[in-house]
């Protein structure tokens, strides 16, 4: 949880730290408007082809984030642990994530 808290500070954020924070804040329901406008903030100091990258990863999570609720994970600040984005915690068994997903919803 530490590094997450740093992540509020470190600036430009990498590509790694900016796929943790983006689904950190998107599983703690902070607005996308929010944290768009801090992230690109935090790229003020980096070169214009960083920041479009950066702008492109986001847009990625943003649109893929709703096929990705069983294999990606986020720490969750009311439950204190790694949850899936579909809510079951990061440490459940593949059998019980696939019976959470949606019929028709690509794997």
């Amino acid at each position: 949880m530490e590094d997450m808290w740093m992540l509020f500070w470190k600036k430009p954020i990498s590509d790694n730290d900016t796929f943790k924070f983006v689904l950190f804040v998107l599983g703690n329901w902070c607005s996308p408007a929010l944290f768009v406008r801090w992230i690109m903030l935090s790229q003020f100091w980096a070169a214009p082809a960083t920041a479009e990258k950066r702008t492109q990863q986001i847009d990625f999570i943003i649109n893929n984030v709703d096929t990705k609720t069983h294999t990606w994970f986020y720490y969750n600040l009311d439950h204190k642990k790694l949850l899936f984005l579909d809510g079951l915690p990061w440490n459940s068994e593949p059998s019980e994530r696939q019976r959470k997903i949606p019929a028709g919803r690509p794997h």
